[in-house]
């Protein structure tokens, strides 16, 4: 040994660090083909092995010494091996880090004695890759010639009959996709820049494909090219024994390729799959309601979470305890596509790890003891802001609005007058109004569901909007609902851009519907109104506010900072909003939830009005309610209350209803839509708590 120098250990598979399949397992493949030979097993036409070999080489053996290389569905290899003799191309679906590109070489080592013909999809895969392309010394030279052709892997798998893998197909572009059509249906290959010339598949010729179901910028594959191929999803580990053993397996050969003196410790590994399991199927072992993340928390990504961990243990001395490295490698992992994660990972430790540390289980009590390193100094920064910003005049003004309309109203009453009213009220048509208002939370689901782009139950939907009823009480008319609305799409696994979004487009929709149907109600009603609308100063209104925001446009700065200020929210809805237009059933969906919710406000104040014997035409029903509540619902009090009952009676006023019924008329339209939805919106929100919803 030279000065200076240091010695390694030299990785347990020789100078590569990752041998191919057929390089690991060689001795295992000479044994299983010995034994074909041996009991005179029937082999396919170009095939090495039998398929009763193929499998077990996959799913091993112990009595043959076989070590066991994919743990997941048997069946599944059993249908792959089934395919694969056939004249169908197998295709491999699912999340990310379920062993597909693995069980691909395991098959074509297998069945061919090579994985190495393998085209790697991706966006800059051309058609050439799936074909075959040109040695342009010789094509300059020569012309077109065999000689001058350069085979691609299919075409190589095709004229020596062996087995073809394409990974990750569907981020190929259509047009390179289609290169297989015919490759798989004639089983040739045409080459016209040599005449009539054509390659012929020989016999135990297939292909093997792989495609992720949660990947981005993938390319949907063509129909004629899915007939030609059998679908097998490739799901995660169901054991949860088998998964350990697994990543424990895996770990151990990581840390033996880079010559790493270490090896995987168990309780680690346990902690992590246990953690990875609960977080990927939103349950814990236990059966506790977890908040799944939107990153996919595969087998592959804990066996690197695991091969880390190892790592730093044995080349760092403060990092010799494992557990204690846990929480930042999950942390990491976690929120690698959402930073949002983060959060669900902390809620994990205040639930689930809590709870197990509560138990007496001591990796889990020290996991517990380590929550302080999912915190982070900005995040906690953030949240002092945000307790102190509780407390900003904007809070402190929106209050002293509820008090004085409080007191404005409470004096202004003439609670004797009032009680008397209420008594002498047509209790039917109290109930007509509390039946019509309950058409307010299935026609504020609908819209919900429509805009949604992941699929929502409507039980659990109609719920949302029910507990959305007791958020109104502290927050001003319609914030509740959209704050509640966006926290359940978070819960639905929607990204918080993207719920964001569907959220803001809900209430654009509704404040176009309500204004369309304002205008609607004038243009066609208006010689029968007895309300007399000044459409005079309305036009010079109109025309006073035209003139001045296109004076103001007309100031580059000042468009500047207008269009600052709309950018944001005009870049995240614009997309979404040429997706749902794009859509019929949607967009129709969206109009008639609309239009189910103001059928539902306005039946319900027009039936509170004719419970105290009062008479108006809807029409005018329709106009004194849309006008009267969106003027109430300006003035930022806590659901309204104070300025939408005044606004409702003075308005009724307006129409020729005299304040003693007007008055009476607002209250129980209050109570139904309002305050006696309050015990509902508890019991909804109760049980969204339970059920995980929110």
């Amino acid at each position: 040994m030279t000065a200076g120098s240091t010695s390694r250990p030299e990785p347990a598979e020789g100078r590569a660090l990752r041998p191919a399949a057929e390089e690991r397992w060689a001795d295992e493949l000479a044994a299983l083909a010995a034994a074909d030979a041996e009991s005179g097993a029937e082999i396919p036409r170009g095939w090495r092995l039998s398929p009763r070999s193929v499998r077990t080489f996959i799913v091993g053996d112990e009595d043959l010494g076989i070590t066991r290389k994919f743990y997941g569905d048997d069946p599944l290899i059993d249908r792959a091996i089934v395919t694969l003799m056939g004249r169908q191309g197998l295709m491999l679906v699912g999340e990310p880090g379920t062993a597909k590109s693995m069980l691909s070489e395991l098959l074509a080592a297998a069945i061919c004695g090579t994985s190495g013909l393998t085209v790697q999809g991706s966006a800059g895969t051309t058609e050439d890759q799936l074909r075959y392309g040109w040695n342009y010394a010789q094509l300059l030279a020569r012309g077109p010639s065999e000689d001058a052709l350069v085979p691609s892997p299919v075409l190589a798998a095709m004229r020596s009959g062996r087995v073809a893998r394409v990974e990750e197909i569907t981020r190929c572009l259509p047009e390179v996709q289609d290169a297989l059509v015919s490759v798989l249906s004639e089983r040739r290959l045409a080459v016209p820049e040599l005449g009539e010339y054509a390659v012929h598949a020989a016999p135990g010729f297939c292909v093997i494909a792989t495609a992720n179901l949660r990947d981005r910028g993938v390319t949907e594959m063509s129909a004629a090219l899915k007939r030609r191929f059998n679908f097998e999803a490739v799901a995660p580990i169901a054991s949860a024994k088998e998964e350990v053993a697994l990543v424990m397996e895996k770990t151990e050969r990581a840390l033996a390729a880079v010559g790493a003196p270490a090896s995987a410790d168990r309780v680690v590994v346990e902690a992590l799959v246990t953690a990875f399991r609960d977080l990927r199927g939103g349950v814990s072992q236990e059966g506790w309601s977890v908040e799944r993340p939107s990153t996919v928390l595969s087998t592959a990504e804990a066996v690197a979470v695991s091969g880390s961990i190892a790592l730093a243990g044995a080349f760092f001395p403060h990092a010799k305890d494992g557990v204690r490295l846990i929480p930042g490698q999950l942390l990491g992992a976690v929120r690698k596509d959402d930073s949002d994660d983060g959060a669900r990972l902390l809620a994990y430790w205040d639930s689930v790890v809590k709870r197990r540390a509560a138990q007496g289980m001591r990796t889990w009590e020290q996991l517990w003891e380590l929550r302080g390193a999912l915190v982070e100094d900005s995040e906690a920064e953030e949240a002092g802001t945000a307790n102190i910003q509780r407390f900003q005049p904007r809070t402190v003004f929106t209050f002293a609005i509820l008090f004085v309309a409080v007191f404005v109203v409470l004096g202004s009453l003439n609670f004797s007058d009032i009680i008397s009213a209420l008594t002498q009220a047509n209790p039917w048509w109290i109930l007509a109004s509390a039946l019509l208002a309950c058409l307010i939370w299935v026609g504020a689901s609908v819209p919900l569901m429509a805009l949604s782009p992941e699929r929502l139950r409507f039980s659990d939907t109609l719920i949302a909007q029910v507990a959305a009823s007791i958020i109104t009480i502290v927050a001003p008319a319609g914030v509740g609902p959209a704050a509640l609305n966006l926290r359940y799409l978070r819960k639905k696994r929607v990204p918080t851009a993207m719920a964001v979004t569907t959220v803001t487009l809900m209430q654009l929709s509704q404040v176009l519907i309500t204004v369309t149907l304002l205008l609607l109600v004038v243009v066609v009603s208006g010689a029968s109104l007895s309300v007399s609308i000044p459409y005079g100063t309305i036009l010079a209104v109109v025309g006073v506010v035209v003139a001045v925001v296109g004076a103001v446009l007309a100031v580059p700065r000042a468009r500047a900072w207008v269009w600052s200020k709309v950018e944001p929210t005009w870049q995240q809805v614009y997309p979404r909003l040429l997706w749902i237009v794009g859509q019929p059933r949607r967009l129709a969906l969206v109009v008639c939830g609309n239009l189910l919710m103001n059928i539902g406000y306005v039946g319900a104040f027009w039936s509170a009005l004719t419970a105290m014997g009062g008479s108006l035409e809807f029409s005018n029903v329709a106009l004194t309610y849309l006008t009267s509540n969106a003027l109430g619902s300006v003035i930022p009090s806590p659901g309204g209350i104070g300025p939408v009952e005044t606004a409702l009676t003075a308005g009724l006023q307006v129409a020729g209803v005299s304040v003693s019924i007007g008055l009476p008329t607002a209250i129980i339209y209050r109570l139904v839509t309002f305050y006696g939805r309050i015990p509902f919106g508890w019991v909804a929100m109760k049980y969204m708590e339970r059920k995980d919803l929110i």
